[in-house]
């Protein structure tokens, strides 16, 4: 099987970052109501803060692979961890489509 190389979309990647941010957020809601006060965690700090936007996600994301980050460890993984969940569904999706896209021809 040949092997191919996968460039990401940055729109895509981004409106998928977007899309994890928001389902990030409604699960702390949804736990934050059933169980009344939460102890505080980096997540949290983030959301508290404001800072759990796609925006701020996209100016730290150099920082975080340059090392030159200043957050707390503890939140630096925080946002490792999403970039890392919306990039695998980004390259996931694209590759999909692309292989649909192959087959079509393909017929």
């Amino acid at each position: 099987m040949e092997e191919k190389k996968l460039k990401i979309n940055g729109e895509h990647f981004a409106e998928v970052l977007e899309s994890e941010i928001n389902k990030l957020l409604a699960r702390v809601s949804v736990k934050r109501a059933t169980m009344g006060k939460v102890k505080s965690n980096s997540l949290l700090k983030l959301i508290d803060s404001g800072r759990m936007t796609k925006e701020y996600i996209l100016t730290e994301m150099p920082k975080l692979q340059n090392k030159t980050s200043t957050l707390p460890s503890g939140e630096r993984a925080v946002l490792r961890d999403i970039i890392g969940t919306a990039i695998y569904r980004t390259a996931i999706e694209q590759a999909k489509k692309e292989a649909e896209e192959e087959q079509k021809k393909g017929k």
